[in-house]
């Protein structure tokens, strides 16, 4: 197939999309004024703090690689990859490209995700001859959960054909391998790390403050009912005093009666 240099437009890409070579298993929708929407996969990888594996999730399948797994999505309605909070993530692309000697491939995360705070690790480009699969690593940069549905828009792709024909095609060894087959370690985001500890410092303060407030509390109603104490027993202490002095008037007062009396007795 025959088209221009430089980066290809609208009609040139839906010819491509249509023969099926360049991009395989493409859309004619996906096709945008000079780049085509790369729709999210089935297949990721996720870390998992708890297990040192990738989480299982509900509805999902799970494909085991050297002690390191992906997550394979099931397909349904409902379908698609839920990105942690301060998580990074492995993701692949439905669509797989064949590129020839004359043309590279960039891509770039869709505008759209990026707004809602994921962002996409610097990637170099697809070069002259590259023939597998699209990989990316996203990182959710919020503390909430993101989830993206299976078979949206998530990558941009944009291909350019060069000035001419390449005498070195890509010659890595990228080409033709699945995620499970790329990953040689497990991979975690340190803002994950940071975020965790953060939050067992924060759980670890709570406790010790509410331990603090239930000891104050304790001191406070013990000095609460000592000041209780005190002041019933300062009010009986005034009734007693108040009394005994009533009853000593009385009897100083009988006393000097029975004088009169034996005094006029006599």
């Amino acid at each position: 197939m025959s088209y221009r240099n430089g980066i290809l437009p609208y009609q040139d890409i839906v010819r491509l999309v249509e023969a099926g070579d360049v991009i395989q298993g493409g859309h004619v929708k996906n096709v945008k004024s000079a780049s085509y929407d790369l729709r999210l996969g089935e297949t990721y990888y996720l870390f998992d703090s708890e297990t040192n594996d990738t989480p299982n999730l509900k509805d999902q399948a799970r494909i085991k690689d050297n002690q390191i797994r992906v997550s394979k999505v099931t397909k349904d309605e409902q379908s698609g990859i839920m990105i942690p909070e301060h998580q990074a993530i492995y993701v692949t692309c439905k669509e797989k490209i064949n590129l020839p000697n004359n043309t590279i491939g960039h891509v770039s995360l869709k505008f759209g995700l990026t707004m809602k705070g994921i962002l996409m690790s610097a990637q170099s480009q697809f070069d002259a001859g590259y023939s597998g699969g699209v990989f990316a690593l996203l990182f959710n940069l919020t503390n909430k959960e993101i989830f993206i549905p299976l078979d949206s828009p998530v990558l941009r792709l944009e291909l350019v054909k060069i000035k001419d024909y390449t005498e070195k095609s890509y010659s890595g060894e990228v080409a033709q391998k699945e995620l499970k087959d790329m990953l040689h370690e497990r991979m975690t985001s340190s803002n994950f790390d940071i975020s965790n500890k953060f939050k067992t410092v924060s759980e670890e303060l709570k406790n010790k403050f509410e331990e603090e407030t239930r000891a104050i509390k304790k001191r406070f109603t013990l000095t609460s009912s000592i000041g209780i104490l005190v002041t019933i027993g300062i009010f009986i202490g005034t009734i007693f005093v108040t009394y005994y002095s009533k009853i000593s008037t009385l009897e100083q007062k009988v006393a000097h009666l029975e004088a009169r009396i034996e005094s006029v007795e006599k």
